[in-house]
């Protein structure tokens, strides 16, 4: 999606929840869906744009992984999926677990701490409309479709499929690994915060515990989790191009210390390894 807010006339939250002003100088909204498609269809890539500037009065178009363009959702095959296999029947643009919550949760959004919550919603136990699974809420988590089980084992070393863990077809390592929120008004409202987003890492953990490696049963702790922490609970940080700058500068140099510090040792060490 792109928000082209140079024109920008009118703040969002200062008007009643789910209706905006559109003027003339309003901010112009394109929806933009590129797909390239699988190589035994085609070599080409299809891009359908849309200008989505007359929707703004509704103050909610909703932009997430399923097309809102027909032409992209038959083109990636969306509508050749068995709608009674619930495992493609949540893949629509309307009436899905998902769009359900985004729509209807969109309307109480007043705030950024309002937005915040709704984009990390995930209320699955009590909000029938996840139907049961963790993983249709806003902000889905397949490792909570899995079962913490000890006695299944693997059927085959490296061919381990998650779903034979509980018969779930969306258990996994998948779902909203991340949240991004950007306010217009925030983003314009200084020069230093041109652009800013507060984001947090890792999946939701305010409805639900905390992602935690340890939690888990072998199988999932086999994956390859490099210096991950073993628990995932961040909490929201605001950020800019100044400030990734600076993060990206500060883990530059502690990686070209340590490189100096390892070289150091096998220096010293004849050139074999002391660590």
């Amino acid at each position: 999606m792109v928000l082209d807010a140079s024109a920008r006339s009118f703040n969002v939250l200062d008007q009643a929840p789910g209706k905006v002003s559109i003027t003339e100088h309003s901010p112009l909204l394109f929806q933009p869906e590129p797909s390239l498609a699988p190589s035994s269809i085609s070599s080409h890539s299809l891009i359908e744009q849309s200008e989505k500037t007359t929707e703004i009065p509704g103050a909610y178009f909703a932009s997430y992984n399923v097309p809102s363009d027909r032409e992209i959702y038959d083109y990636l095959g969306f509508g050749l999926k068995d709608p009674s296999n619930i495992k493609y029947a949540v893949e629509r643009y309307t009436g899905s677990p998902r769009e359900r919550m985004l729509s209807e949760g969109q309307l109480e959004v007043t705030s950024m701490a309002g937005m915040k919550r709704l984009i990390q919603y995930n209320d699955y136990m009590r909000d029938s409309r996840s139907l049961g699974h963790a993983y249709l809420a806003v902000a889905g988590r397949g490792d909570l479709e899995i079962s913490y089980v000890n006695s299944l084992k693997k059927e085959n070393e490296g061919n381990f499929s998650f779903a034979q863990m509980n018969g779930s077809p969306f258990a996994s390592l998948e779902g909203a690994m991340d949240a991004k929120v950007v306010s217009v008004n925030e983003a314009f409202s200084s020069p230093e915060n041109h652009l800013s987003l507060h984001a947090r890492v890792g999946p939701t953990y305010d409805q639900q515990p905390a992602f935690c490696w340890s939690d888990h049963p072998e199988e999932v702790n086999a994956f390859e989790n490099g210096t991950h922490p073993d628990c995932f609970r961040f909490e929201w940080e605001r950020l800019s191009p100044g400030t990734l700058l600076a993060d990206m500068l500060a883990r530059s140099q502690t990686r070209a210390e340590q490189r100096k510090s390892r070289n150091s040792l096998l220096l010293r060490g004849g050139g074999k390894r002391l660590y």
